[in-house]
Order: C-alpha cells, then sequence, then structure tokens
C-alpha cells in the first residue's frame, strides 16, 4: 500500500511540475483524468485497509470465543485462512500487530482483564484446525504475516 502512495504521489508531483490540469489560478479547481484516477486508487487502498482492519477484529472476537471442544472451530478457521488469502499478502506481519493490539486494548477496556492468554489459548486451536486441513498454510505468506502479526501483539 505505501508502494501505491509513494507512487500515487509521485504521478501527482510530476503532472504539478508538468502543469498538467492548471492553467492558471482561475482554473485550479481543475482535475485530469490521471489525478482523479490517483485519488479513486488512494481512496480504494484507504477502504481495503479500513476493511481489512474491521474484519480482523470480527475475527479475532469469534476466535476469542472458541474452546476446544467447540463445534464450530472448523468453521472459524476456514474463516481465518481466507481473510488471510484476502488481506496478509500486501501488508507485513507489522500492520497485523498494530490491528491486534488494538483489538486486545479494546478488550481489556471492556473485559477489565489481559485477555491475551485466554486469546492465546483459542488462537492456538484455531490455527492448528486450519493447519491440519491445508498443511501448505505454514509456508504461505500471506498467512504467515497475519498469525506472525497476531502472536506478536500477543507477546506484548
Amino acid at each position: 500500500m505505501k508502494k501505491n502512495i509513494i507512487v500515487c504521489a509521485g504521478i501527482i508531483s510530476a503532472m504539478l511540475l508538468a502543469g498538467c490540469g492548471v492553467t492558471d489560478s482561475k482554473d485550479s479547481g481543475t482535475v485530469t483524468a490521471a489525478q482523479k484516477e490517483t485519488q479513486e486508487t488512494v481512496t480504494d487502498n484507504n477502504d481495503t485497509t479500513v476493511d481489512a482492519a474491521s474484519e480482523l477484529s470480527a475475527i479475532m472476537a469469534e476466535i476469542y470465543n472458541v474452546n476446544s471442544d467447540s463445534a464450530n472451530v472448523d468453521e472459524i478457521a476456514e474463516k481465518f485462512k481466507n481473510y488471510t488469502f484476502s488481506y496478509g499478502q500486501p501488508s507485513s506481519s507489522a500492520t497485523f500487530e498494530e490491528w491486534a493490539n488494538d483489538w486486545f486494548k479494546k478488550m481489556e477496556e471492556s473485559e477489565g482483564k489481559d485477555v491475551r492468554s485466554e486469546f492465546k489459548e483459542c488462537f492456538q486451536t484455531v490455527t492448528s484446525a486450519a493447519q491440519s486441513k491445508d498443511e501448505t498454510l505454514e509456508y504461505d505468506v500471506a498467512y504467515t504475516n497475519v498469525v506472525n502479526g497476531i502472536l506478536a501483539a500477543m507477546e506484548v
């Protein structure tokens, strides 16, 4: 995502230096097609980021409510795996660590206790279920980005 923003900023800077879309001070509201596309790309990336963060919160809440004999462990493991495939690749584990830390802080405020240790057991149950169904997950970059980010947040 940072790469897209940097590229977009570079395109906008080059266009402004070349005078694209701006002829004089009266016409400074003109937006070229390239600028509009750049703005839409940045907006789409921000929307995707918001979606990824809120979906992670929802999945973490589901994981937190799992116990080892839950009937829905496989279902949540599948949701988690699908989430990692959707959002894990373009972001680093540090991004997921930040989002997981935010979730832990909110949960600690509402629960009045450290939920990390309880979450850790549930998370291990879910990731074990996911990996037992698909042994290649432990080598998948998208999956490991998300898992490593959450694991790092649990250790804070």
